[in-house]
Parts: structure tokens; C-alpha cells; sequence
């Protein structure tokens, strides 16, 4: 597959850096380099994955954008599998802008969001599961989450479901021969289920049983904050983040919207979300708080009971842990106000 017009966007983030790069992918790439370059050197011959210094100008060549080191990537090697063109210019966005302006001028489109990687699918230099680790890896939040990203990417993934894909055509062979060849099996006897088949089953059945732990890995766990009014919750979140997130008061009631931080442990992304405490509400407002607890305990990977270690355990805290006891997830007791006399102990 191969695009007929070319694109460009700005590949590095928004904000002030000390260099910013834009990349240019289609048929014009090497044309718009010859356009809007002024090399430092006469030598410049445009080799492939050679980076060259110099000055990008307009397209009537009257003014001096930015002082840059550019570098044509020639199709089929370069990530896009079309002509790439790089430019690395100093990080102001008024600088990349003005040049983006000038790509555009001369025959450029924009980019659409991923369609850097689109044309790398489509042109065959990565497959699905590669797409999927980049997208991850850039928005990875961890060592850990980057490390798996970088593995995927690199086809560790793809080999896997190439070898499951190898095994279940062998498979079909093997059915389509028995078929071909029925007369010689006996009406009485039943052809075996190939081999093949349950190999990939199995290796089937191992990919799906590391999504969970690979997701966790790769999106975080949203880890929920619940319990009754004034148990703690809001000081848990503050200490876990190290920073006043959520006020704390002595007055039950006092957290009615949900309050989110993120931290890392051991290489863990961990979202946490401190919510209202439940119980019966005394209006409108907190029954919007509490009803929107409840929604976000369906989706948590983890949920953190906060329980008053100096009080009896009441009515709230059996019905808040039995509601949440069937969930499909982790439930972790916490028990708050251990520097107080405890009326209860962990057997109860």
C-alpha cells in the first residue's frame, strides 16, 4: 500500500524544549528537503539516514525559519515504509509551527492522530500487536509498563500468535485430507481431533490467562478508597500520595466528589480515587456522591475497605463489605485509628 499524498505533524510535545521535531512522510518528502533546506555544506547528496546542518527557510527562500538538522529516510527503511523527512529544529512552538505552515504551503496535508502508524501497518512494517506496544509504550506510566510495551514491539507477541496461526492451519490440513479421503476411515470410527488444534488451544488459553496481569501492567490499577463516613479514607489518600489531596476534617460527610491521585509501587501505576463515605444520605447532593461510589466499585481493579479500629463495627460496615464481597476483584482491608484502643480484632 502506498499513500500518494504526503503528511506532517509535529512528533515531539507541546511545550518548550530544546529541540522539537517534525516528520514528513509521502512521495513530496524528498522534494520539500530540496525546497525548504539551505545546507551549511554544498556537499549535501541527501543519503539515506544521514542527518544534515543547516537552515530551513520559506518557500520563496527570503527568510530564515530556524537553524536545523534535517535527515531523509528513504522508502522501504524508515518507519512509515514511505520517503520520511525529519527535521530537528530548536523547541519553540512558534518555531515548529512557522515551519509546519510552510510544509503545508507546499503541498503537505496534516497528519491525521496515529497515521504515522497506519502507514507503517499498511505498508507492512509492523503488525497489529507492534501498533498496540507503541500506542502502550507512549503512554506507559512505568519501568515495567515500558519494558512490556518494548517487548511486544520488538514481536514478541506476533511470533507467538504466528506460531498459533501455524498450528491451526497445519490442523485444517490435516481435516481437509480426512475429508478428501473419507471413504478409507470406517463408518464406526470417529477421526481424532488433531493434535494441532489442542497445542493451540493451550497456547491460546496462556495468552488470555497474562491479559489481566499485562493490563494491570500497562493501564494501572484503579484502586478505590471506600468505607462509612469519618473512617479515614480521605487521610489514607493524602498519606499514600504524599501531598494534601482531600480535606480532613472530624465532620462525617465532609468528602462528597471523588478525589483521584496517581503513585507507583514497585513498578506499579496505581490509581487511586478517594470517594464519599457511604451511607444513608442526608440529601440530593450526597446521594449523587454515593450513587457515583458505587459505579466506580464496579470497575475497580482494587478495593481498599477502610474500617475504625476504636469503634464496634456498625450495620454500614457489614453492608458496604457484603455488596462488595462478589466483586471480580481484590478487596484489601484497612483498619484505621490504630493508635487508639482497639474494640475489635481481625478474627471478627
Amino acid at each position: 500500500m502506498t499513500e500518494t499524498d504526503t503528511i506532517a505533524a509535529i512528533a515531539t510535545p507541546f511545550g518548550t524544549a530544546g529541540v522539537g521535531i517534525i516528520r514528513v512522510s509521502g512521495p513530496m518528502a524528498p522534494e520539500l528537503g530540496g525546497l525548504l533546506f539551505r545546507p551549511s555544506h554544498a556537499n549535501c547528496n541527501w543519503q539515506s539516514h544521514h542527518a544534515y546542518h543547516g537552515d530551513i527557510v520559506t518557500a520563496d527562500g527570503k527568510t530564515i525559519l530556524d537553524e536545523v538538522l534535517v535527515t531523509l529516510m528513504r522508502k522501504p527503511r524508515s518507519f512509515t515504509g514511505e520517503d520520511v523527512l525529519e527535521i530537528s529544529c530548536h523547541g519553540n512552538n512558534l518555531i515548529l509551527q512557522s515551519i509546519l505552515e510552510q510544509l503545508m504551503a507546499s503541498g503537505c496535508r496534516p497528519a491525521r492522530p496515529g497515521e504515522f502508524s497506519e502507514r507503517a501497518y499498511l505498508n507492512g512494517r509492523m503488525d497489529l500487536s507492534q501498533a498496540e506496544a507503541l500506542a502502550a509504550m507512549i503512554s506507559a506510566q512505568s519501568a515495567k509498563a515500558c519494558r512490556i510495551g518494548l517487548a511486544q514491539l520488538k514481536g514478541s507477541l506476533g511470533r507467538k500468535i504466528d506460531e498459533l496461526r501455524a498450528l491451526l492451519v497445519e490442523a485444517l490440513a490435516g481435516i481437509e485430507a480426512a475429508i478428501d479421503f473419507s471413504e478409507d476411515i470406517h463408518e464406526n470410527e470417529t477421526p481424532a481431533l488433531p493434535l494441532h488444534i489442542q497445542e493451540a488451544v493451550a497456547g491460546i488459553n496462556l495468552l488470555l490467562s497474562t491479559y489481566r496481569q499485562g493490563r494491570l501492567f500497562t493501564e494501572g490499577i484503579n484502586a478505590v478508597i471506600t468505607g462509612k463516613p469519618n473512617v479515614g479514607k480521605s487521610s489514607l489518600l493524602n498519606t499514600l500520595a504524599g501531598r494534601k489531596k482531600a480535606i480532613v476534617t472530624d465532620i462525617p460527610g465532609t468528602t462528597r466528589d471523588l478525589i483521584t491521585d496517581t503513585i507507583t509501587v514497585n513498578g506499579l501505576c496505581v490509581r487511586l480515587t478517594d470517594t464519599a463515605g457511604i451511607r444513608k444520605p442526608l440529601d440530593s447532593i450526597e446521594k449523587e456522591g454515593i450513587d457515583l461510589v458505587w459505579e466506580h466499585l464496579e470497575q475497580a481493579d482494587l478495593i481498599v475497605m477502610m474500617l475504625d479500629g476504636s469503634k464496634p463495627l456498625t450495620d454500614e460496615d457489614t453492608h458496604i463489605l457484603e455488596q462488595n464481597k462478589n466483586r471480580n476483584c481484590k478487596i484489601l482491608i484497612a483498619v484505621n485509628k490504630s493508635d487508639l484502643p482497639a474494640v475489635w480484632n481481625a478474627d471478627q
